[in-house]
């Protein structure tokens, strides 16, 4: 048989994983000497030079009165946490990072397929308007990092001084592909042009897969996202010292992270569910299906255009996913485990 033309079956194809590798490890390199040995003044302290502050071992505690060592090893403790929050945050940055570039990446090559004529146009339209999304969240972060800033300004900055720009880059970068999704979505709800030749089920099921696709991408690109900010929130943390005050600001900021979390969890039912029920009414009025409710059940059900509760179950999850990453998600596990 016949293989079509295809850029799957470019001979290049076969460097595409060492270029995936080779990405993964320049930008592990560029993380690590930015905020773990903080090169270019990123960070005040570089772990590897003070990390026996941490693992120093006393071999004269005769010498020491039981109140010294208490107080160096809160210190120690203080400083692990420290440490412990700023590889959590640059670690999960990095995944953010690849979650933003991929999002952007379906995004345009989704809308790319839906399109039957001006294709690089339209793909590179939803790529040009993300893109001003973005920008306008970076140069006002205020709209996007009200408690962030003040959480930086009090805490973080004085350890990771770059950690303001790092952040508004990052959630900059996450609106415009959220943005980007949202604007495939919408793509996939285009009506047919041709008057004469609507969509016929086949279609309007591909239709409903990349909407699938868009939204288990717009998914894992939110529950990165809640990770990174619960990751700065525990971080800061490190920073109190007195056991009451930890306390109530571990119980505000999991609030806070609720709040978050139901936040990404209505865009992706806004954005998903009412798209989805567009491209099912229109498969359910196709000229020529049966009127017959069992027979359009199974017809319907043959393409991936029935919404039982069953057949809805994993996209209901893909919805919940930001709000049970918060501390939603930690009291379901610390209880059902």
């Amino acid at each position: 048989m016949m293989t079509k033309k295809d850029w799957s079956n470019h001979g290049l194809i076969v460097f595409i994983p060492i270029l995936f590798v080779a990405l993964v490890y320049a930008t592990e390199a560029f993380t690590r000497n930015s905020f773990f040995v903080c090169g270019n003044g990123n960070c005040a302290e570089p772990i590897p030079a003070n990390i026996w502050n941490v693992l120093r071992v006393d071999t004269n505690t005769d010498v020491s009165s039981s109140t010294e060592i208490q107080e160096d090893t809160e210190g120690r403790k203080v400083i692990a946490l420290r440490y412990n929050g700023r590889m959590n945050w640059f670690f999960l940055g990095e995944i953010f990072l690849y979650a933003c570039l991929g999002s952007l990446a379906i995004a345009a090559t989704l809308t790319f397929q839906l399109f039957s004529r001006l294709k690089i146009l339209a793909a590179g339209g939803v790529i040009a308007l993300s893109a001003i999304i973005g920008l306008f969240f970076h140069a006002h972060p205020e709209i996007h990092m009200a408690v962030f800033l003040i959480v930086f300004e009090k805490a973080i900055t004085d350890e990771v001084p770059v950690i303001a720009q790092t952040t508004n880059f990052l959630n900059s970068l996450g609106n415009a592909a959220i943005f980007a999704l949202l604007l495939t979505i919408c793509a996939s709800l285009i009506p047919s042009q041709d008057e004469s030749a609507p969509l016929d089920m086949k279609q309007l099921s591909t239709r409903i897969k990349y909407q699938r696709i868009v939204l288990y991408t717009g998914t894992f690109l939110l529950v990165t996202a809640m990770l990174l900010k619960k990751s700065i929130y525990q971080w800061s943390l490190a920073y109190t010292s007195q056991a009451e005050v930890l306390e109530f600001s571990r119980n505000f900021l999991a609030g806070f992270l609720t709040l978050e979390g139901g936040f990404y969890t209505l865009v992706l039912a806004a954005a998903y569910f009412p798209a989805a029920l567009v491209l099912q009414r229109r498969a359910q009025v196709l000229i020529g299906l049966s009127v017959d409710e069992p027979e359009m059940g199974i017809k319907l059900k043959e393409h991936g255009i029935n919404f039982s509760l069953k057949e809805s179950l994993p996209h209901i999850l893909a919805v919940l996913g930001p709000f049970l990453t918060g501390p939603v998600g930690d009291l379901l596990t610390g209880s059902l485990f």
